[in-house]
Order: structure tokens, then sequence, then C-alpha cells
């Protein structure tokens, strides 16, 4: 216990220092490579979750060529995620406790990165499953067409706006009695329309103005919105055939 405990000092307070080259004057320990390996996890679990949040509520359209402030918000999320990454990289190789320590040491020699990729790989198929659970949906993926209705394929470009104009000619390219579907016709879709995270598509005009469908999500709880003048551009088309 006691050598482990001089060991764990010095890997906690271990900095490393470079030649005028750029080489290491000493070797990391091996306890500061499993640091920096959970530091790494750490900035990837982190940034992904606040790079997905930021997709849910940014407003603006993709490719309108405007500096969103909320972006220069998000890189100092970042850079500040790395200081939380490295110091929860600490407090993690502290509570593993002796024998996982004595264990994960050796396992440092080539590196932290074959780690990385290993717990990484890990991480990411038990969040898919715990995900894929929760939502109810395993490995299931909203249908892109039904029996009378289907998903226009638009090119990139188009995804970044599409006008209720393009839409109608769109859906009248797929063939006689394809159109832009009304509010009306949105719940006799067979099967029922399921919708799309961050999708935004246009339905047939009321006596004001033609008008979009979106998704409100909270957690993996999503249902259908309609207004008349929704935020942003629509960036599918989805038509309907009676």
């Amino acid at each position: 216990m006691n050598d482990d405990s001089a060991e764990l000092e010095y890997e906690l307070s271990f900095t490393p220092r470079r030649t005028l080259s750029g080489r290491l004057k000493e070797r990391p320990p091996a306890g500061a490579t499993a640091i920096t390996a959970f530091s790494l996890i750490y900035i990837g679990i982190l940034w992904v979750a606040t790079l997905a949040l930021f997709s849910r509520v940014q407003e603006r359209p993709s490719g309108s060529g405007v500096i969103d402030p909320g972006s220069c918000v998000v890189f100092v999320v970042l850079g500040v995620e790395m200081f939380v990454a490295g110091w929860l990289a600490a407090r993690t190789w502290v509570a593993l406790g002796p024998t996982v320590r004595a264990v994960l040491r050796p396992l440092m020699v080539l590196g932290p990165w074959p780690f990385v990729l290993l717990l990484g790989f890990g991480v990411l198929v038990a969040a898919g499953l715990v995900s894929g659970v929760l939502s109810g949906k395993l490995f299931h993926k909203p249908p892109i067409s039904g029996s009378n209705w289907k998903l226009y394929e638009l090119s990139a470009a188009e995804k970044r706006g599409v006008s209720y104009d393009a839409a109608t000619v769109r859906c009248l390219e797929l063939g006689d009695g394809w159109k832009v579907p009304s509010a009306a016709e949105l719940p006799r879709f067979t099967p029922p329309f399921e919708g799309w995270r961050q999708a935004r598509f246009w339905l047939a005009p009321t006596d004001e103005a033609p008008l979009q469908v979106w998704q409100e999500c909270k957690g993996f709880d999503c249902t259908l919105k309609t207004g008349l003048a929704p935020k942003g551009a629509a960036n599918q088309v989805v038509c309907f055939k009676p």
C-alpha cells in the first residue's frame, strides 16, 4: 500500500519536461499515461455531448454564412471541458484503488491510445445499447417512405434550405398525384409518420401561408409541431399521394 501511495502521488504530480528539440526528458510514469488516456476519453464524451446539445438548440440554418455568437460560446465551453476532463481523469485514477491501478499500469507500456481505443469502443457500444433501450427503438430507423408518402432525396445543397415552391416541384417530379401534404393529411400517412430529428418540411398552405412541420424532442420523446412562421428553412421534402 505504501509503495502504491508513493507511486500514486508521483503520478498525480508528474509534469512532463521537454528538451529544446521537444523530446521528453523522462518517460512518464504508467499512471500519468493512464490519466492521459482517461482524460482523452472524457474529452470525447464531453465534446460529443456538448456538440449534440448545441446542434439541438441552434436555430440558424446551416450554410447561412453568418457567424453565430453561440458558436463562439461553444468553443469556450469545449476549452473548459478539456480542463474538466483532466480533473475527472485524475479523480478516476485515485478512485480505482491500488488493485485496479496495479492491473492497468502494465497496460500503459504502449501509450494511452490503445487503451483509449479499447475503452472508447466499449463506451460507444454501451451508450448505443442504453440509448436504444431508453428510446424503445433498438436498431430501428424511421421509415423514409410508406404506401402513400415518401421522403424526397435532396442534394446536400438543397438540404441547406428548400423553399415551398421547390418542394412542390420535387413532389410533382415523383409522378401523377404526388403533392405536398396538408396538415389534415399528415395523420393519414401509412405507416404513421415518425419523423426525424432536425427535420423540417413543408405542408400545403392555409389561407395565410404554407406551413412547416418540425420536431420538438425532450430526451427520446419527440412530437411533431406545425406553424405558420417557423424559424429557419425547410431541409427535407415529404410528398403525399392521396
